[in-house]
């Protein structure tokens, strides 16, 4: 049996998605947006002040910091 995961994210007035199964994913979307306004946009690629690259045909998820170093290389 395959293990299906849905993870979501709430910060503040934010709300990110990440699921094993894109099915399992509009499923959750369609319960959120029925109970709350939501809007979708699309896509993640920043989350908290880290960039997120996604290659869905090597099956990767890269989170990038450097944002965040060049706003310490500066301040230093």
């Amino acid at each position: 049996m395959d293990s299906q995961t849905v993870i979501v994210v709430v910060a503040v007035d934010d709300l990110t998605l990440a699921s094993s199964c894109r099915g399992l994913l509009t499923t959750c979307k369609d319960e959120l947006w029925s109970k709350f306004e939501i809007n979708n946009l699309g896509p993640i690629h920043w989350l908290l002040g880290v960039e997120v690259k996604q290659d869905q045909v090597a099956c990767t998820l890269t989170l990038l910091q450097k944002a965040y170093i060049n706003s310490i290389v500066t301040c230093f």
